[in-house]
């Protein structure tokens, strides 16, 4: 049986160093200028967690990601870091400054208050650890080691494909001009093979770029379009088919409750950005006012939908635009 001695040993000593092992990151009660002359005085970077109370990931990282031991020892030892209510008149400031649009949002500061690294996402421990890491040195970054060889010159397609996977795997921006070289390469690839075009298309997407409409046509030219509710066809549709007299269109309002089952509300989505593109293009003279009507009685006779209420609808949007 223990003494009363050896239960306020281990009350005294051992529950503080328990304590201490798994506090995770010592965030700061400190202002961010106060941050600033901490990080210039012991030569570190500024880590801030920039939360909401309401906010599912950022309770996720408090629970999760910020007790980690291993995190905390290394972001002690690294950085200074705060957290930042993003309601309260500190994140307000905050906010105008650093624009936090989402969160949480990780930024990674020097002592002058500029940015080094963002991201706006939730994190594991392990993710946020890579992060920090790459943030004290970057040359360990992958993406930064397969750039280096992309910048001697080596062009090859798996390489620049590897860079740009590395790149999210790091939470990088990829170098834009890397972007533009491999979207060329699955460009001339897909004039040639057709199992490239769906590959260029998506990637285009994905970076925000223009694509070759011909290549668009192409693919859904080739496409068998009973299989348009599969995941890849479907993305493609979503994004890059905006002609109502289309099969896969049609073929789209024809089954219009069974793609809303598994689709969801990127269904009534697609049907909206259909409706605007086609007004957009009444006003252009690119198709007439029948095309759109032809559309929404196919879409009305497959949907139980009124057809004569829908007219109606369809002409005062286009009464109120032209």
């Amino acid at each position: 049986m223990k003494t009363i001695f050896q239960l306020l040993f281990v009350a005294l000593f051992l529950s503080p160093t328990i304590s201490n092992a798994i506090s995770g990151i010592d965030f700061k009660d400190k202002s961010l200028e106060e941050a600033k002359e901490m990080a210039a005085k012991e030569n570190k970077i500024i880590f801030v967690d920039a939360y909401a109370d309401w906010c599912g990931p950022c309770k996720w990282m408090s629970a999760n990601t910020f007790p980690d031991l291993e995190v905390g020892n290394y972001f002690n030892e690294q950085f200074i870091s705060l957290q930042i209510d993003m309601e309260s008149e500190v994140g307000i400031d905050f906010d105008l400054e650093y624009g936090i649009d989402a969160y949480p949002t990780l930024l990674f500061l020097n002592s002058k208050g500029e940015v080094i690294k963002r991201y706006s996402s939730a994190l594991d421990a392990q993710e946020l650890l890579g992060f920090g890491k790459r943030v004290i040195d970057p040359t360990s970054a992958l993406s930064y080691k397969l750039k280096k060889k992309i910048d001697a010159g080596d062009m090859d397609e798996n390489l620049l494909s590897e860079y740009l996977i590395a790149c999210i795997e790091d939470f990088e921006e990829p170098d834009d001009v890397i972007i533009g070289t491999y979207l060329s390469i699955l460009e001339d690839k897909s004039k040639t093979d057709i199992d490239f075009i769906a590959e260029y298309l998506i990637e285009s997407n994905s970076y925000e770029r223009d694509v070759n409409n011909d290549l668009v046509n192409l693919y859904f030219d080739k496409l068998d379009t009973s299989t348009l509710i599969e995941d890849e066809p479907f993305t493609i549709f979503y994004y890059f088919q905006q002609d109502l007299k289309a099969p896969s269109t049609l073929y789209f309002i024809k089954n219009y409750t069974d793609f809303a089952a598994v689709w969801g509300e990127y269904i009534e989505d697609k049907l909206g950005i259909l409706l605007v593109n086609a007004t957009e293009e009444i006003k252009s003279g690119v198709i007439k006012k029948e095309d759109l009507y032809a559309f929404i009685k196919t879409y009305s006779e497959h949907n139980d939908v009124d057809y004569t209420e829908l007219k109606l609808l369809i002409d005062e949007i286009l009464d109120a635009e032209y």
